[in-house]
């Protein structure tokens, strides 16, 4: 990934100059190995998520009726979706370097 950064000289003269966000050399992450950090942090994300949920819900649901419930674990059961989206879209995302590049 290359960042572009252009920076005012002077008046009107501009400078573009090009910096790389990697090491040189360094072969961006591979598929295989984004679905493994990707996988990873899933498993993370869903404990945190559950247990914040958890302890949100005891309060809100000590006295509630039964309509307040049902919209409540609705919302949380539904919540995690969107969050882990990003997560599920950079995991499939990119160049597959495991494939072969030829017909085959």
């Amino acid at each position: 990934m290359i960042l572009r950064v252009t920076e005012a000289n002077y008046g009107s003269l501009m400078t573009t100059a090009t910096v790389p966000l990697s090491h040189p050399g360094e072969k961006p992450m591979n598929r295989r190995t984004r679905k493994l950090v990707g996988t990873v942090l899933m498993l993370i994300f869903v404990c945190v998520y559950a247990l914040i949920v958890t302890a949100i819900a005891e309060p809100i649901l000590m006295n509630a009726n039964k309509a307040v419930e049902a919209v409540f674990y609705l919302i949380a059961g539904l919540g995690w979706v969107p969050p882990l989206m990003f997560l599920i879209r950079w995991m499939e995302g990119g160049r597959d370097d495991t494939r072969p590049t030829g017909p085959v």
